[in-house]
């Protein structure tokens, strides 16, 4: 090989060392690596843990902030007893313990993963008289679940298999339910809000870092001595180590003194790029700016609640979705306790309870108290309008109770008239 022959492999070498720097080793674009590093972020086993943890809590939050309930959709009756249907919903949500942990499990594995898998199981325990359904979460990061469609219709899941440890399942999709985020049409999988964002967010933690850095080692000014020699400079170490000098105290030498630290722009540099990785962050999962840590990033009250919109508009989105994931979770609970030869509910109705996870926001609240009380107290607006404006009042049943309430001056005041 002649001296231009090998110079080009050494440029090419050079060249294949320098694209190995800068690659990165995950290939986060891809869909299974982007969970594997959300999953590995969350857990702390990489930079960007913090940003991950702050966007699901804040998901969970907004998502469901009371949680999961039912409510009866049936026929009225004009029994005081609670339908038979809805207390055997209730109590499957609380041995389910969805309100203390399965609903949170369920909203964080769809941050990471953007689809949620359960298995719905007939469980009985004679001793405590207890004959409900279990749910059972199944991620797919362990089990590595795949669904067998319809040839005809790409989204109808005809069978499930997985691994749970060395244990192979393969099912029919009756008793299961799925939901995913973000899927594109005519397809199962979903993609999660944070996968395109994982650079950006490991960015922040890394640019944190170079911040404390810079903090550390020039937070205070360096003293600096200019000297003409590398003599020079050995003696005056010595001189300053023998002597005791500490900044403050005089000194007196040959060498040129003065003070360096680091410069106002690098640190100005480290913040502009902090913001605008949080910002993309932002852009990406919905979460304002302002709950990334960033609240200096607000000008106003008003700005803030503007930022806020887009993050309510895509809560609602979610939660309708889990919505419909929560109605077939109770539709094949009902089934599964009407097949079932024990318990005591006995047969059930389907499709007269419904889950409901609207709560009550501060605003609405507030929006009452500022717009609809102020008109109903200047005789702009009726009671009605303002039961019906108001949350958790219904307006039929205040009325009623309203025309049943005994008129105050019929009422025996004690003095014998």
């Amino acid at each position: 090989m002649g001296l231009f022959g090998g110079t080009v492999q050494k440029a090419q070498e050079l060249g294949s060392a320098i694209m190995a720097i800068f690659s990165d080793t995950t290939n986060y674009g891809e869909l299974n690596g982007q969970i594997t590093e959300l999953y590995k972020m969350y857990k702390g086993e990489s930079k960007g843990g913090g940003m991950v943890r702050a966007i699901a809590s804040f998901n969970s939050a907004a998502i469901m902030p009371n949680g999961l309930t039912a409510i009866y959709t049936g026929e009225d009756t004009e029994s005081e007893e609670v339908p038979i249907e809805l207390k055997f919903i209730n109590d499957m949500i609380d041995l389910n313990n969805v309100n203390q942990g399965l609903q949170e499990k369920l909203i964080l594995a769809s941050q990471i993963e953007a689809k949620v898998l359960v298995k719905v199981s007939w469980f009985e325990d004679s001793e405590k008289e207890i004959f409900l359904p279990k749910i059972t979460y199944l991620p797919g990061e362990t089990t590595g679940y795949e669904f067998e469609t319809d040839p005809t219709d790409p989204e109808k899941i005809i069978s499930v298999k997985y691994k749970i440890g060395s244990t192979e399942f393969n099912e029919p999709f009756d008793n299961y339910a799925y939901v995913a985020f973000n899927a594109l049409p005519g397809a199962l999988p979903g993609y999660p809000d944070m996968g395109v964002v994982i650079q950006n967010m490991k960015n922040i933690d890394e640019a944190l870092e170079d911040w404390q850095t810079m903090n550390r080692n020039f937070a205070i000014s360096t003293p600096y001595f200019e000297c003409n020699s590398g003599d020079e400079a050995k003696e005056l170490v010595e001189l300053m180590e023998t002597s005791g000098w500490k900044r403050g105290q005089l000194f007196a030498g040959t060498a040129k003194y003065s003070l360096v630290g680091g410069d106002a722009g690098d640190f100005a540099s480290i913040e502009r790029k902090i913001t605008n990785d949080a910002k993309h962050t932002s852009a990406a999962t919905g979460v304002p700016v302002q709950h990334l840590g960033m609240p200096d990033e607000l000008s106003n009250r008003s700005t803030a609640d503007s930022l806020d919109d887009p993050a309510e508009t895509k809560a609602i989105a979610s939660t309708r979705l889990w919505m419909t994931f929560w109605e077939t979770i109770f539709d094949i609970g009902i089934r599964l306790n009407n097949e079932a030869s024990t318990g005591t509910y006995g047969e059930l109705q389907s499709n007269v309870v419904e889950p409901d996870a609207s709560g009550v926001s501060s605003d609405e609240f507030a929006n009452v108290k500022d717009v609809y009380l102020p008109m109903y107290k200047e005789g702009a607006l009726s009671l009605e309008t303002l039961h019906n404006r108001t949350p958790e009042i219904d307006a039929t049943k205040e009325a009623i109770l309203m025309a049943n309430e005994a008129d105050p001056n019929d009422l025996d005041t004690g003095d014998g008239e």
